[in-house]
């Protein structure tokens, strides 16, 4: 889930010796040498202010665009892991990883151990308001729909906890590993620690 705390515990594994795959910088990366973004937009906030909201007519396109460069730097992430230019390795995906298809999935399982990490509800709750704050890109789907009596703030807060509940049930039927948040959200937890969760799982 986007704002779980991916990118915090791959840069906690990178300090003892993993590789980190982070795929947001790999994306913007390549949005910017293929100059669909210039080189003043810098950071993942900028990238989500790029992309839209699902309301604005851009969106659909930018959407499209996104996704096309998540998943190549899968691809390219996996392919370097087959050649053994990686070494063990956190593959720091996005929260659309669930949006890039049954091929690149079954790559990504067949190469990894998926570990999700579960959120509470009340951390769904006030994921919305972390959104608004400080926007990151978001793949919607389908699940962006405005009913007449809503405005598009509305229907955008309405949708988003829509959106939260269709991804959780993804990742719960996608991950090898469920850790929840709560076990280790404080960030006390080290990585041995983490290790140790996952282990009891298999």
């Amino acid at each position: 889930m986007s704002n779980i705390g991916k990118t915090y515990w791959a840069e906690k594994f990178k300090k003892t010796g993993f590789c980190h795959a982070h795929c947001d910088n790999l994306i913007e990366e390549k949005l910017r040498n293929t100059k669909i973004i210039s080189k003043n937009i810098q950071g993942i906030n900028d990238i989500a202010k790029w992309m839209g909201h699902p309301y604005e007519a851009r969106f659909k396109k930018t959407q499209i665009k996104y996704l096309g460069f998540e998943k190549e730097s899968l691809t390219e992430i996996m392919e370097k892991l087959d050649k053994g230019a990686l070494g063990n390795t956190i593959i720091d995906t996005t929260g659309s990883v669930i949006y890039t298809g049954s091929k690149i999935y079954k790559k990504l399982r067949d190469r990894s151990l998926i570990v999700y990490i579960k959120e509470t509800e009340e951390m769904r709750e006030k994921m919305f308001e972390n959104f608004i704050k400080v926007p990151k890109p978001v793949i919607w789907g389908n699940i962006y729909r405005k009913r007449k009596n809503e405005n598009k703030e509305e229907a955008l807060a309405r949708c988003y906890r829509e959106l939260l509940k269709y991804r959780s049930k993804l990742y719960e039927k996608y991950a090898n590993i469920i850790i929840p948040h709560k076990i280790i959200g404080d960030g006390k937890a080290s990585v041995y620690e983490f290790l140790e969760l996952i282990k009891n799982q298999l």
